[in-house]
């Protein structure tokens, strides 16, 4: 599984399963998640410089930056 297709999963399972417990998410080894990071770095140079993202991009950004968010994984801000 592709590290596209394994993000996409993340949208798609729910947060919460029918008898309470929170739902397995995709699991992330160490170097995805590194790259997850190391892209969303890499976006926000592009648009602090002033670069226009194309929707490719913006649509990569927001989804890496859910997996970010949710693994807590943030190592320069």
């Amino acid at each position: 599984m592709t590290l596209r297709q394994r993000t996409t999963l993340f949208y798609d399972i729910p947060a919460i399963c029918t008898d309470g417990v929170i739902s397995d998410l995709p699991q992330f080894s160490r170097k995805e998640l590194d790259e997850i990071n190391h892209y969303c770095l890499t976006y926000r140079e592009l648009v602090r410089g002033g670069g226009t993202p194309t929707t490719q991009q913006d649509n990569a950004f927001f989804e890496f930056q859910s997996v970010c968010y949710a693994e807590g994984v943030n190592y320069a801000s």
